[in-house]
């Protein structure tokens, strides 16, 4: 939708645009890496990752200038923000979470 100049990014339809919505919003430098696998059984994935990055090689984007931020704070914030998810990421693991994946998991 950015790459043909929509104004409303659809969002809600694909869990790859919700992870990267703050990134696809124009606010930021982003970069994407696509990764595809030889094998003939991953064909069909192959193909959706590389029209992804093809569509994605079509978004353009200007960062926007934050003035009188401080990046000492911001590292500071993120740094916290990472220690909270990494406790919380022990906790769940504890708790049994996130062994693997089985056949009913949710994407």
């Amino acid at each position: 939708a950015v790459g043909l100049r929509d104004h409303h990014v659809p969002y809600r339809e694909s869990t790859l645009t919700q992870l990267l919505r703050s990134s696809l919003s124009g606010q930021a430098c982003t970069s994407v890496v696509v990764a595809v696998a030889s094998e003939a059984a991953h064909t069909e994935e192959s193909k959706c990752s590389l029209e992804f990055g093809q569509r994605m090689g079509s978004v353009r984007t200007r960062a926007a200038v934050v003035v009188g931020a401080d990046a000492g704070v911001e590292e500071d914030d993120t740094e916290r923000d990472l220690e909270q998810a990494k406790a919380e990421l022990s906790k769940m693991e504890a708790a049994g979470y996130g062994e693997k994946f089985g056949a009913a998991a949710l994407p």
